[in-house]
């Protein structure tokens, strides 16, 4: 079975709903179902569940190798369609803790790589922690790359000055393409080619689509060094905070020409590799000496999107409005008009999935995977906040309600969010 083989349809509510936390979820339940007999779909499921937890039982806690553990998921999500996986049989708890293991034993040595190259800036910069709960009651924006961001970013002109307009590293430049500048920019990649999204559309790295994540690491510290007297660079300016992970890539890091930089660590107690990575940086130079200072964490994301919004509930801002967070490729386009990392939908992993501005709209397993991220996080965010308001401002070319997300946040206009709640200057 081929993800084009599946027509899944989220059972949504014909109204938005704000997520009840009477009952916490204690484990994911499936809203997906498929075009095939019920009893069909059911064996199908339990096949999948039992080979995967096989697999894993067998591999990964037996500390097989890596590799080889992601080799055997690997085909077997593939063959069977990774979207039919029904939360309420495989727990996405049991699931995610190993899938974050995979992932830290692929890519941990370079993100302490890069941390250790960071370290000098890290130590130099002001805590992020220092924001948190400093905007109490500010509304903010956060915006995301998706398509439909093009149709409502130039409204933001209106809320400047009177909220917080937080961005993530894909949708700095087209916002500050229309004249909208961002006041925090979110960034959570560790790979070079993260850098091209601080730079200016006719720098060179964007002019000739250079992908730098394929360069060898001679390659990666010729451009480092070049970055430093690059005129190009220097003149693209803007007036925004830069948030970089602690082990964001340094040539991103580099490549960033704003108002100051600013790092955070990643709060996962489940992992305590991010905690040590936190310690290595938490210190400050004073009167010439190593001073402990906390920089400050933020809860580790599916997504930087997940960050964004992450930073905006700690900061303390109320109420938080999400634009471009289709979740979904609209009009068959993958990200705003402006971002430097527009990409090819591959048929092949596409999924055809209800879309909130009506008819069927193409997805794929990751951004489904984002969605339920949200829509699962929410009740928890809501339970410890109860006056804290989510609307969803993503739109279609109409002004309709657009994306996917169904639950936590309503779907709202983004002219009457800054009509009612952007009354004031704020600092």
């Amino acid at each position: 079975m081929k993800y084009t083989d599946l027509n899944i349809n989220f059972d949504r509510p014909k109204v938005w709903r704000r997520p009840s936390v009477d009952k916490l979820p204690k484990k994911g339940k499936t809203f997906m179902a498929v075009s095939k007999e019920r009893s069909d779909f059911d064996k199908l499921k339990v096949t999948v569940k039992d080979e995967l937890t096989n697999v894993i039982t067998r591999n990964v806690d037996a500390s097989i190798n890596i590799n080889d553990i992601n080799s055997k998921i690997s085909e077997i999500c593939d063959y069977y369609g990774k979207a039919i996986i029904a939360t309420e049989d495989v727990q996405p708890g049991f699931l995610l803790s190993k899938t974050n293991k995979n992932t830290l034993n692929k890519k941990l040595q370079g993100w302490c790589s890069n941390l250790i190259n960071n370290i000098p800036d890290v130590i130099d910069a002001k805590p992020y922690g220092d924001l948190i709960g400093k905007f109490k009651d500010v509304p903010a924006f956060v915006c995301m790359a998706g398509p439909s961001l093009e149709n409502n970013r130039e409204k933001l002109l209106k809320a400047k000055g009177k909220s917080l307009i937080i961005c993530v590293d894909t949708s700095l430049r087209p916002l500050l393409d229309i004249g909208v500048v961002p006041d925090i920019c979110v960034t959570h990649d560790a790979n070079p080619n993260g850098c091209k999204f601080f730079l200016s559309a006719e720098h060179d790295f964007n002019k000739n689509n250079v992908q730098l994540n394929d360069k060898t690491e001679t390659d990666i510290g010729l451009a480092y060094a070049l970055l430093n007297q690059d005129k190009e660079r220097l003149n693209f300016k803007y007036d925004t905070l830069g948030l970089f992970v602690n082990y964001c890539h340094p040539l991103t890091v580099k490549a960033w020409n704003g108002r100051e930089k600013r790092f955070y660590g990643i709060y996962d107690p489940s992992l305590p590799v991010y905690g040590v990575m936190a310690s290595a940086t938490n210190y400050k130079i004073k009167d010439e000496k190593l001073t402990p200072e906390n920089k400050g964490m933020i809860i580790g994301g599916s997504s930087v999107g997940h960050v964004a919004m992450y930073v905006a509930i700690a900061l303390g801002c109320n109420p938080i409005s999400l634009l471009g967070l289709d979740l979904s490729y609209p009009g068959g386009k993958t990200y705003v008009k402006g971002a430097s990392n527009q990409k090819e939908i591959k048929e092949k992993s596409s999924i055809m999935v209800d879309s909130l501005s009506g008819g069927k709209v193409k997805t794929n397993v990751s951004m489904l995977s984002y969605k339920m991220v949200f829509e699962q996080a929410f009740p928890y965010i809501i339970e410890q906040n109860p006056k804290l308001k989510f609307y969803n401002c993503t739109a279609d070319d109409k002004g309709n309600p657009a994306g996917i997300l169904e639950v936590g946040a309503e779907p709202t206009s983004l002219d009457w969010v800054i009509d009612k709640y952007c009354t004031s200057e704020v600092n």
